[in-house]
């Protein structure tokens, strides 16, 4: 596989990653003009910008900018004799960029019904990836869901050991039942995410929420729950229902949640 094919991959796995390509070289250097390497969030690496402790020195620097997803331009020096020698004695230098590719925002979807199936078409057309969960097979088909970019059709809590939970992960609990509702955010909101949201009245709310309680879910993580989902608007459709909550996530997405909730 190409190293863009590398970069595809991960991109539909949710994965971000950072290229590093050598952009200069003076003197005996290690690798060529264009020479690339991907570093993954977990360390993995796809590529090479010459072996050694050049590679490793940038496999850190790469590691170290999936926190902070700024660009950065590197020079080494490959001289023992340099200011500060890195261990190569290849007499050049190598200037590297490192560029990192942003894990896409993914919405994962649980319940395909008539709200999940509107909410994967109005999330795909605000530019999010997206996953859809369901157990049932009149639900969980591409001609439900066309916009899907992943469909998992199998039983809720087995699909949440699928799920790449991350920092950029918005989750939607839109299932057919109270009692799956509870069961999947009992698994999910220990885990890492961006949103959380579920379908349901107050009452309902209030009742899953006691629930937790007696499960050893602290108030801190169940304040994380926007439930009921989504921005009140006195929708009842469900496409009004799915307007609502693709509105709520990207208020969260832009950061202006808290402004549209005291305007």
């Amino acid at each position: 596989m190409s190293l863009w094919g590398k970069i595809a991959e991960l991109e539909r796995e949710g994965k971000g990653c950072v290229v590093v390509t050598v952009v200069a070289t003076e003197g005996s250097a290690p690798q060529a003009l264009g020479a690339k390497m991907i570093v993954t969030a977990d360390g993995k690496q796809f590529g090479t910008v010459g072996g050694g402790v050049v590679e490793f020195k940038a496999k850190m620097v790469a590691l170290d900018i999936m926190q902070t997803l700024e660009p950065r331009i590197m020079t080494f020096e490959l001289s023992s004799e340099a200011e500060e020698p890195i261990g190569m004695i290849c007499g050049g230098k190598m200037t590297l960029f490192f560029e990192p590719i942003r894990m896409p925002e993914t919405v994962v979807i649980f319940g395909a019904g008539h709200i999940g199936s509107r909410l994967c078409h109005l999330a795909k057309f605000a530019g999010f990836r997206v996953i859809v969960v369901d157990d049932r097979d009149e639900f969980a088909n591409p001609k439900n869901l066309p916009d899907a970019d992943q469909i998992i059709k199998m039983p809720f809590t087995d699909a949440i050991e699928k799920i790449n939970f991350n920092d950029n992960l918005y989750i939607a609990i839109v299932s057919r039942a109270h009692t799956i509702d509870l069961e999947i955010l009992k698994r999910c909101i220990k885990k890492k995410y961006k949103y959380i949201g579920m379908i349901g009245s107050r009452k309902k709310s209030a009742e899953i929420f006691k629930a937790l309680k007696e499960n050893g879910i602290s108030d801190e993580l169940i304040k994380n729950v926007h439930s009921p989902i989504g921005i009140p608007i006195g929708g009842q459709s469900p496409e009004e229902i799915a307007i609502s909550i693709i509105a709520e996530m990207i208020s969260v997405r832009n950061k202006k949640f808290e402004l549209i909730m005291e305007g």
